[in-house]
């Protein structure tokens, strides 16, 4: 990785201690056109940015949840065919939990954009994720999820 990079990549991570809880994941290259991106996120906010050769980053994509917490969020090729997906873990606000609200948010990358994928998997009132990773040996990407 560049000097200039990993720069870029502190300012991002000294923003983020001054911001709250904001999680950084990347660098990535999803587009294709050399250029590093990353995902940035808080519990109401999510952004995957592109770092410019300048040192500046455009806003590629951008969500903000009404009704629940992201808890987690992790860029993943689930069907190991090379396209991207993003999924994100959601904790349902009080008040705002029911039955048919999902606590898992999937979108498929389309050389541009994140477009959503319709996915069955109920929230209900007793599941509550906390976080994901993917085992760098395996491969094998694992959900954390709580009962109440």
């Amino acid at each position: 990785m560049r000097p200039k990079k990993w720069c870029i990549y502190a300012v991002f991570l000294h923003l983020s201690a001054h911001a709250g809880q904001m999680n950084v994941n990347g660098p990535f290259d999803l587009n294709g056109n050399g250029l590093d991106e990353v995902l940035l996120f808080t519990e109401n906010q999510l952004r995957f940015v592109e770092i410019q050769s300048n040192g500046s980053h455009a806003v590629l994509w951008e969500a903000t949840p009404e009704n629940y917490a992201i808890k987690d969020a992790i860029i993943y090729d689930l069907a190991s065919d090379g396209i991207a997906e993003l999924i994100i873990l959601a904790d349902f606000l009080p008040g705002e939990r029911s039955d048919g609200n999902k606590w898992l948010h999937l979108y498929t990358w389309t050389d541009s954009i994140f477009v959503p994928q319709t996915i069955s998997i109920d929230n209900g009132e007793v599941l509550h994720p906390n976080n994901c990773d993917v085992d760098q040996q395996s491969g094998i990407l694992s959900i954390f999820i709580a009962g109440s």
